[in-house]
């Protein structure tokens, strides 16, 4: 489960048993400014940008071993050791499933048993984690992770905001839970396209399904300046993720589908006694002003 032990036996009884010191990874933060428990928009978003180009994706990361909730790491202040030491040992043929139905080392839960979940993120242990560091300032807390179709109704369950069904005029740090998949509005452009931050297996530059916490766009082409914005911060600021996954676009229609009975998309309340503030005006900014501000450009 991501732990080394050295074990005394004698005979068929264990003895002692001792943690050993493992040489862990520590993961290469981007230069945003975060502060767990600082319940504003902005550290939201930057919140959502430590682990990028650090946690692949794997099935059930952020869910603990039983597959039923969140794990010690979504449930934990900072970005964990284990993702940056899983990812560094990995490559650009690292995939999540085995291709084509061959048999192996499969990263996702088997007869109930959720081995990896400390390895990596899936696409809800990822925004699980990003509100538990938003709205806590200690580890160890009930965590957020949760069905991925129903992680924004769950949300609104909790008096954090409102759930619509309808996604026209996305704004920063809304979230949303469509068939199968959740993911986190950055911000809209002048154009149209959004700049969102999900955790997703797309394909390596290789072929791979692995991918991960990761920028993206929703727009029509790669033209468009979302996916420009996408491309270009983690080119930036992620170059050894970058090398193995190119960024990837959205279609917006299939992402912003809320017609699946308990998909939506949740808006945090930001007013003035509400449960973000936002001094900074993020949720009048465009995603360019935001991604310049929150990397302190």
């Amino acid at each position: 489960m991501g732990y080394s032990y050295e074990l005394v036996l004698e005979e068929e009884t264990v003895t002692h048993a001792a943690e050993m010191t493992s040489s862990l990874t520590h993961p290469p933060l981007p230069p945003v400014s975060v502060k767990p428990g600082e319940k504003t928009l902005k550290n939201l978003l930057a919140t959502a940008l430590l682990p990028m180009g650090n946690a692949l994706y794997v099935y059930g990361g952020g869910w603990n071993w039983q597959d039923n909730g969140s794990s010690a790491q979504a449930s934990s202040i900072g970005v964990s050791p284990y993702w940056s030491t899983f990812f560094y040992a990995q490559n650009a043929t690292y995939s999540y499933k085995e291709p084509n139905g061959e048999q192996g080392t499969v990263y996702y839960p088997v007869l109930g048993v959720n081995e990896y979940y400390f390895a990596g993120l899936d696409c809800s242990g990822y925004l699980g984690w990003v509100l538990y560091n938003t709205v806590e300032n200690e580890s160890g807390k009930e965590g957020f992770v949760t069905s991925s179709t129903k992680f924004a109704k769950n949300l609104e369950q909790k008096g954090l905001g409102s759930v619509s069904n309808y996604c026209t005029e996305l704004l920063p740090g809304d979230i949303v839970s469509m068939k199968g998949h959740v993911w986190l509005c950055i911000g809209r452009c002048d154009d149209g396209s959004v700049v969102i931050a999900h955790s997703t297996p797309s394909s390596s530059r290789e072929g791979f399904a692995g991918g991960g916490v990761q920028l993206s766009a929703l727009g029509s082409d790669k033209s468009c300046e979302a996916y420009q914005l996408a491309d270009h911060y983690m080119k930036k600021y992620f170059p050894v993720w970058y090398d193995r996954y190119g960024v990837i676009l959205c279609n917006p229609s299939k992402y912003t589908d809320l017609r699946l009975q308990n998909t939506g998309r949740f808006s945090f309340d930001i007013s003035e006694n509400g449960v973000l503030s936002d001094e900074e005006g993020i949720s009048a900014m465009s995603a360019q002003e935001i991604l310049s501000l929150l990397f302190e450009e």
